[in-house]
Order: structure tokens, then C-alpha cells, then sequence
């Protein structure tokens, strides 16, 4: 089978939402080993997730993240590949950021853990809008042979903000 020359794809299309890809396995490097160093603290068996009230914060606060991880990747390179890679790269690091203030907040009082949450909730939608976006204009143009490129573009370049701050 042959592969039309513009489909091939190089690492510099992919290359900043490979970066975040591999920021966030490292951000989960980081939390699953504070999950381990406190469980080591406070004496809590492996496969524990009960124990003293400083595990049990931070043991719920990574499984919180875990649950979203892979959504989060499939948007990020979603949005990154139909859309715009550096928008989908820096509304990728707003999540690590928002996951990283979310953790932080779940260690103090309830009150400080939903700013990181809607945040990075917020992120997410904006991700998955970018998506929605360029797999829309991809069925478009190859089922219809409609083509709308040029206003994916402008749409990828203004919509980030909307989304984000609305």
C-alpha cells in the first residue's frame, strides 16, 4: 500500500505533544512515589489504602488523577494531531499545572481542591473541543470532499482562549 507523501508524519509534528506526554508520566512518576514515601512514613502495608489520615489524603488524591490520565492523553494527542499541536500542547501543560495545584490543595483543607479540579476540568473541555473540532473538518473532507482547513486553523487559533475562559 502505498502512503501519499503528505500523510507521512516527522517527530516535529508531534514533537511538543510527545514533551507533554512525557511531562505527565513524570508528574505521575512524582505522585505515586509521594504516595509511596508516606506509606513507608507512617508504616501502611503494600495494598493498604487505609491508614494514617496524611496516606489516605494523598493515596485518594493520585487515584483521583489515575482516573482522568488516560482521557486526558487521548484528548492531548486528539487535539494535538486534528488540530493545532501547539495549542493542544499548551492546554496540556495548564492541566499538569492544574493537576499539580489540585494535589496541593488536597492536602490542605476541602475547601482549597476545587480551583485545581474545575481547572483542570476546564482544560479537558477545551481539549476535547479542539477534537470535536478537527474530526468534524476530518469526516468532512474525507467523505464529502469538503475541505475547511483554512477555518479549522483560525478556529484552532481563537478557540483555545474562548473555551479556556469562559
Amino acid at each position: 500500500m502505498h502512503v501519499p507523501e503528505t500523510a507521512a508524519m516527522e517527530l516535529h509534528d508531534v514533537n511538543l505533544i510527545l514533551t507533554v506526554s512525557i511531562l505527565s508520566a513524570w508528574q505521575n512518576i512524582y505522585f505515586a512515589r509521594k504516595v509511596s514515601m508516606i506509606r513507608n512514613k507512617h508504616n501502611i502495608r503494600h495494598g493498604s489504602t487505609t491508614g494514617h489520615t496524611e496516606f489516605e489524603t494523598v493515596y485518594y488524591a493520585n487515584q483521583n488523577l489515575q482516573q482522568y490520565y488516560s482521557t486526558f492523553l487521548v484528548l492531548l494527542w486528539g487535539a494535538g494531531l486534528f488540530t493545532s499541536q501547539v495549542w493542544a500542547a499548551s492546554i496540556g501543560l495548564l492541566y499538569l499545572f492544574a493537576r499539580q495545584r489540585y494535589v496541593k490543595g488536597y492536602l490542605g483543607p476541602a475547601t482549597c481542591r476545587p480551583p485545581g479540579f474545575f481547572f483542570a476540568k476546564r482544560t479537558m473541555m477545551t481539549l476535547s473541543g479542539l477534537v470535536a473540532i478537527g474530526l468534524l473538518n476530518h469526516c468532512l473532507k474525507r467523505f464529502l470532499g469538503v475541505e475547511f482547513d483554512d477555518y479549522v486553523a483560525n478556529i484552532a487559533q481563537a478557540a483555545p482562549a474562548v473555551l479556556l475562559f469562559v
